[in-house]
Parts: structure tokens; C-alpha cells; sequence
């Protein structure tokens, strides 16, 4: 789970640093143009005949969602547990729905630069200003927690899909970091111990699949590995927040108190 939780935290963070880099090339490149003679009208006319995918190649953000949605098997299949088989294509077809969600993402990274940056250029702006305009969109931070989120739940979604093939009975644990970012919902999921899937439904509709919500560090696992100890931890974590303490409702219970 340690070694999961790691190789998540580094993909998520060499892909926030490869979309500022991406964001960095791009807006140098216009900066480069002025410091070159061209004039304004130019360089918006430049800016305007570039189309988005021309924009992911020359930042090199395309190879990069590629190298992200690689990383799928590489650090998370590899680094999770896997108790059941699950087919290939199911595999794939997740791996490629994030891969969408990826590159909508950075498409809509370079539309808002582009737009910025012909703003920028139009009314005047200098070299130093347009280099700075490359801070415009998500931040690292934000990036980071898009990829945390995407990986954690597609090892949360395989944990369901192989939990489909196993015994009925098979009994999981709630494991991952319990420090002082563990939000309440974790520390109530991981402190109920070992309970089948079923109950789980039951005790936490949804919570098998979303974990605790967004950017959540934490997974199902099946009794029987090392586990056991985050159920006693997060226990603790829970008498520790005394009064504080305030019981959680689940992802899905939130959404359905809304509607």
C-alpha cells in the first residue's frame, strides 16, 4: 500500500511539473517572437491559427498524457494487490477514459494560456509579462490532486471489479495514510475494520468505489496482507480528535442529501 501511495504521489507530481513546463515552452515561444522584431498583429495572428492539438505537440503535453496513462500499469497495477483476475479490455477501456479526462484537461490548459496570451500581446504586454502569463490556469498543487484522484480511483475501481470474481465472504479493509490530512471519512472507514463487500454497501453506500472523495490516499485491500494495523491506527486517530470528531457521511450520501 506504501509503495501504491508513493508511486502515485510521484506520477502525479512529474506530470504537474511536465503541464507548467508545457505552459513555460509555449509562452517563451511567443516571448521569443517579440524579442525577434515580430509585431503584435503578427503574433496574435500566430496565436490564432494555431489549433489545439498543434499547441499539445509543441508544448510536448501530448507525449506526456501518453506517458501518464503508461504509468497506469507501470506504478499502480504493479504496486496494487491483486486477489482476482480482471480482463484486459476492462483494464484498457479505464486506462482510456482517464486518458480522456487527461487530455480535455490540457487542451483546455492551452486554450485559456492562448487565449491569455493574445490578450496579453494585443494590449501591449513585454516579454516578462508574457513569460508570466504561463502561471495562468491550474496550479501544480491542482494538478497534482487531478492525477491523485484519477489513479486512486481506477485502483479503487479494480479493487470493485476483482471484488465482483471473489468469494462473497472475502473480508477488506479500509488501508492508507492515517496522519494529520486524513480526512474524518477515512479515519471512520478505515476504523470499522474488516468487513465484506456487502457490508460495506450497506454501512457506506459508495464508499468502495470513492473512497473517501476527492484526492483520497486511500483503498480497499483484502483481509489477509498487512491491513489489519490501519484499522487499530486509524482508531486511535478517532479517540485522539475527541470532541472534534464529527461522523462523516460518505461521498454518495452527500450528493443524495443534495438532490
Amino acid at each position: 500500500m506504501a509503495d501504491l501511495t508513493a508511486s502515485i504521489d510521484r506520477v502525479s507530481a512529474a506530470f504537474a511539473e511536465a503541464v507548467q513546463a508545457g505552459k513555460v515552452k509555449i509562452a517563451g515561444n511567443i516571448a521569443a517572437m517579440l524579442e525577434n522584431g515580430a509585431t503584435a498583429e503578427q503574433i496574435a495572428n500566430a496565436l490564432a491559427s494555431l489549433t489545439t492539438d498543434e499547441l499539445l505537440a509543441s508544448s510536448g503535453l501530448a507525449g506526456d498524457v501518453d506517458e501518464l496513462s503508461r504509468a497506469y500499469a507501470s506504478q499502480v497495477l504493479a504496486n496494487m494487490q491483486q486477489f482476482a483476475p480482471v480482463s484486459e479490455s476492462v483494464l484498457a477501456a479505464l486506462v482510456e477514459a482517464d486518458r480522456a479526462n487527461y487530455l480535455q484537461f490540457v487542451r483546455g490548459e492551452m486554450e485559456g494560456l492562448k487565449r491569455a496570451l493574445q490578450q496579453l500581446v494585443l494590449t501591449g504586454g513585454d516579454t516578462r509579462a508574457i513569460r508570466a502569463v504561463a502561471s495562468v490556469g491550474q496550479t501544480r498543487a491542482q494538478v497534482e490532486a487531478l492525477v491523485n484522484t484519477s489513479m486512486n480511483t481506477f485502483s479503487r475501481t479494480v479493487t470493485a471489479v476483482q471484488a465482483e470474481a471473489a468469494p462473497a465472504e472475502t473480508l477488506y479493509v479500509y488501508a492508507g495514510p492515517v496522519d494529520g490530512r486524513t480526512r474524518d471519512l477515512c479515519l471512520k472507514l478505515s476504523a470499522a475494520g474488516e468487513l465484506t463487500k456487502a457490508e460495506i454497501d450497506r454501512a457506506f453506500p459508495g464508499a468502495f468505489r470513492d473512497g473517501g472523495g476527492f484526492n483520497c490516499r486511500h483503498q480497499w485491500l483484502p483481509v489477509g496482507t498487512t491491513a489489519r494495523r490501519y484499522a487499530d491506527a486509524a482508531q486511535k486517530a478517532i479517540a485522539d480528535r475527541g470532541e472534534r470528531w464529527r461522523d462523516p457521511p460518505t461521498l454518495q450520501q452527500q450528493l443524495e442529501a443534495r438532490q
